[in-house]
C-alpha cells in the first residue's frame, strides 16, 4: 500500500519537503543552524501568521507592489522611447545592435533579478 501511494510524484515531493522541513527544524533547535540566518521554520511560519493577522504586513506589501509597478512602467517607456530612436535615426540603430546582440544571447531567466 504504502510502495503504491509513493508511485505518485506529488507525494514524494511532500513527503521530501516534509523530510527537509523536519530536518530544518530539528538542526535549528539543537543549536546545529545559527537562528539569525535559518530560524526554525516554526518560528517563521508564526511570525509570518503574526504580521498578516495585525496587519503589520500591508504597508510592506503595499511599498513593493508599488516600487515594482513603478520598474515595470519606467522600464516600459525608457524600453520603447529607445525602440522608437533606434527605428527613427540609423546611428542609435547602429550603437543598439551590438548591445541588442549580446542581451539576446543571455537567457532570460538570469535577467530576472537584476
Amino acid at each position: 500500500m504504502i510502495a503504491r501511494a509513493l508511485q505518485k510524484v506529488w507525494l514524494r515531493q511532500l513527503l521530501a519537503l516534509l523530510v527537509f522541513l523536519a530536518g530544518w527544524e530539528g538542526l535549528a533547535r539543537a543549536g546545529v543552524l545559527d537562528p539569525f540566518y535559518a530560524p526554525p521554520p516554526s518560528e517563521v511560519v508564526r511570525v509570518l501568521f503574526g504580521v498578516f493577522a495585525d496587519g503589520s504586513i500591508w504597508p510592506h506589501l503595499q511599498a513593493t507592489f508599488a516600487a515594482a509597478l513603478f520598474g515595470l512602467l519606467l522600464g516600459l517607456l525608457l524600453g520603447a522611447l529607445v525602440v522608437v530612436a533606434g527605428a527613427l535615426v540609423p546611428l542609435v540603430a547602429e550603437l543598439l545592435e551590438p548591445v541588442m546582440i549580446l542581451l539576446n544571447a543571455i537567457p532570460r531567466v538570469i535577467l530576472a533579478p537584476l
